[in-house]
């Protein structure tokens, strides 16, 4: 099992949007970027070093909440002896963003406050990752985001992984069927299992998922193709930039355990938390698809009361975006109907 190779970034460069996707060799996504208003409204990101103030010390959790300087509250863990005050300024910086119902988790730094350019630190979380091209590559983007947002998705070689998340765990469950193998029942189990590993750390980096994570291989399985199992899986992680991956060789019941640090928010959380925003973003990209594909032609969109709150909301932005991206020849337009649409004038 060769390990993957990158061969672009694809990027997107949308009305209100910038995404981003990594290519393999095999044209396969790998790991995903966005931001959306140039990050004009971007709660703490990974790796940002802000300001903060303490509100509450937690003895009993091993640290305390403090806030941010975004307005948002953080957990923050005190080294033993700590004699830091509640109200106490701090400089930290952002070790894992909110996710779920879990705080942003700080550490205090000595770093100068700033914020790196979000996408320029992506891009160089990735093994050589300066060096790889970028490419204008909507419909790559387009479609490496879709998939970040389904339950099943096709392994490498045949046959389905379905993939489910839960408060204490992200599993992996691999289907065979539709599979074709030849060999041993070993070496037919060595095959999936090794592609499903693959599989499973690309769906991890590709949705920015961290926690416990659990793939339920396929017997039979031995301790020595446990061993390469877990050596491919930490290898692979490696690959994409995931350095701290904790594997365990696979338990006596074919589970094989792993551990990935929190980054940042997953995909699909981001998208969901601004749904009306997210709504309207697509809508103006597909506004660009049909002015592009008709020079001349002036168009509106319709949006429904809910996403024109969304447009509403971040008119002062959406109003240069418009006027940069279409020049005049799309206005936006509020409807009394449930459904948002894009229309000719």
């Amino acid at each position: 099992m060769t390990l993957p190779t990158f061969s672009h970034i694809a990027i997107d460069n949308a009305p209100g949007e910038f995404r981003a996707a990594l290519i393999s060799t095999e044209g396969r996504p790998w790991k995903l970027f966005m931001q959306r208003w140039n990050g004009a409204f971007d709660m703490a990101r990974y790796g940002d070093v802000l300001a903060a103030r303490m509100r509450k010390r937690a003895e009993e959790q091993g640290g305390a909440f403090i806030e941010l300087v975004t307005g948002e509250p953080a957990f923050i863990r005190l080294k033993t002896g700590s004699r830091t005050t509640e109200g106490a300024a701090l400089t930290v910086r952002v070790l894992s963003e909110a996710h779920g119902d879990k705080l942003a988790r700080v550490e205090e730094t000595p770093a100068q406050v700033g914020r790196a350019d979000a996408f320029s630190q992506w891009r160089g979380e990735i093994p050589d990752g300066e060096g790889i091209p970028l490419r204008d590559d909507r419909i790559a983007v387009d479609d490496a985001f879709e998939e970040a947002g389904r339950s099943a998705v096709t392994i490498r070689g045949g046959g389905r992984m379905h993939i489910g998340r839960t408060r204490a765990l992200t599993a992996f469950d691999v289907d065979t069927a539709g599979r074709i193998s030849k060999g041993s029942a070993g070496a037919r189990a060595l095959s999936v299992n090794s592609d499903a590993v693959c599989e499973m750390v690309r769906q991890v980096s590709l949705r920015d998922l961290g926690g416990l994570l659990v793939l339920d291989c396929i017997g039979p399985l031995n301790r020595n193709a446990g061993e390469k199992l877990r050596t491919l899986a930490r290898d692979t992680f490696r690959a994409v930039g995931v350095q701290s991956a904790q594997v365990l060789l696979p338990s006596p019941l074919g589970l094989l355990e792993s551990a990935v640090a929190w980054r940042r928010r997953p995909i699909d959380e981001r998208i969901a938390d601004g749904e009306g925003e997210s709504r309207l973003l697509a809508l103006l990209r597909e506004a660009r698809r049909e002015a592009e594909a008709r020079p001349g032609i002036m168009f509106e969109i319709s949006l429904a009361p809910e996403t024109f709150a969304a447009f509403r909301s971040r008119e002062t932005e959406l109003t240069l975006e418009l006027l940069s991206h279409f020049a005049g020849r799309l206005s936006v337009v509020e409807s009394d109907k449930a459904k948002d649409e894009v229309r000719r004038k």
